[in-house]
């Protein structure tokens, strides 16, 4: 009897053993990585992936929202108008360690997520319903919708109760503009610099909230490294998974937008004082008038004509007017009427923005002699015409 009973009882034990290894979750660790700049310009913001451990199952991926094709049909036509899909891909974490441990040239470090198995899964469960299928793709947005936000979304999206960043935001007082926070990472890539800032136009110097900070890997290592998770830290310390060397663009000397337009502004100012009747002076009106027109006509192609928040109401078009064009061909046959209509746009336009600098729209500081040698021009040219009414009359 008592044999029996013993049996009964191991039966029931084996069973349940059984039963509870069916029904529990493996056992998992989510951690977030974050790659230093690199040194193409799509590396320059850095690079973050999240790597999911089932030590269950022994395997070791990472989930990388930074997945773009460069053969996807009209790949910089979509890029260019904002409709370019983005998609998470999953790649062995060995994979990865291997190709950025013989690059050498970038420190990657990796932070665990400090959460219950139950809210791992969470996060766990949406990343692999996300890789499948159509699920994967998303509609790309350099500020609010990336590699590094989109951590930050499935964080606040799939836990359970709330993450405070009310602790961090009072250790970080000081917010930047979403500009300044780009320049940050721009050291001595002065001419991508000069392009990015002549491109994006008003909405990106709105100053960046602490959760909007985190379009950058960077903030999302610094930033989530002090949020707060029922009353606990969110994160553990930062690790370093590869210690690469950190990349830093070369300096360019009197290379830079700042110091070549300032050469040209006073070339062409010592021409105008010396030559300004002369008929070249003219022609080379003509030819600035005209680059400047098109420069204009595509910065309002990027407002109006794409999908891009950031390079909407752009201040830059003051003095890359796109008007220009419309009177360019008779500005180029002497016009009286088209001349004092674009030099009156030119003059207008270049003072606004020498008054104001700074203090509605950032502009880049490489500018300053081009727009000083725009109103040179545009001085000399009204100049010529006065000049040219008084002595008929």
């Amino acid at each position: 009897m008592i044999k029996k009973q013993l049996i009964s009882i191991l039966l029931f034990l084996t069973c349940f053993s059984y039963s509870y290894g069916q029904t529990s979750q493996d056992s998992i660790s989510i951690r977030i990585w974050v790659n230093s700049p690199g040194a193409a310009l799509y590396e320059a913001f850095g690079h973050s992936s999240i790597r999911v451990i089932n030590f269950s199952t022994r395997t070791d991926v990472l989930y990388n929202y930074g997945i773009f094709d460069f053969n996807t049909p009209n790949f910089y036509w979509k890029f260019l108008k904002g409709k370019l899909d983005y998609q998470l891909g999953v790649e062995s974490t060995r994979a990865v360690y291997n190709y950025y441990e013989r690059r050498a040239d970038k420190i990657i470090t990796e932070q665990e997520l400090l959460l219950s198995q139950e809210e791992l899964h969470k996060v766990y469960d949406f990343l692999k319903w996300n890789a499948k299928g159509d699920n994967k793709y998303y509609r790309y947005d350099f500020f609010f919708d990336n590699c590094a936000s989109r951590i930050r979304d499935i964080l606040e999206k799939e836990l359970p109760t709330p993450i405070s960043y009310e602790q961090c935001e009072s250790y970080n007082a000081e917010k930047k503009p979403f500009r300044e926070l780009l320049n940050e990472h721009m050291h001595n890539r002065t001419w991508e610099d000069l392009g990015i800032d002549i491109i994006m136009g008003l909405p990106t110097d709105k100053t960046a909230s602490f959760r909007e900070e985190m379009f950058l890997p960077i903030y999302i290592k610094n930033n989530l490294s002090c949020t707060q998770y029922n009353g606990k830290p969110l994160l553990s310390d930062a690790t370093i998974v590869i210690n690469g060397d950190l990349y830093e663009a070369p300096a360019l000397g009197i290379r830079t937008p700042f110091v070549i337009f300032s050469i040209i502004c006073a070339i062409v100012m010592l021409l105008t004082f010396l030559f300004s009747s002369k008929s070249y002076m003219k022609q080379f009106d003509n030819f600035l008038f005209g680059l400047l027109g098109i420069i204009g006509c595509f910065l309002m192609f990027m407002w109006l004509g794409t999908e891009h928040s950031v390079t909407k109401y752009n201040l830059n078009i003051l003095w890359a007017n796109p008007l220009y064009l419309f009177f360019i061909y008779n500005f180029i046959k002497n016009k009286k009427m088209a001349l004092y209509i674009v030099y009156g746009m030119a003059a207008l336009g270049g003072l606004f923005l020498l008054i104001t600098w700074g203090r509605i729209q950032e502009i880049n500081i490489g500018l300053f002699p081009f727009i000083l040698m725009i109103l040179i021009r545009t001085a000399s040219g009204w100049f010529e015409l006065n000049r040219k009414k008084s002595r008929f009359e």
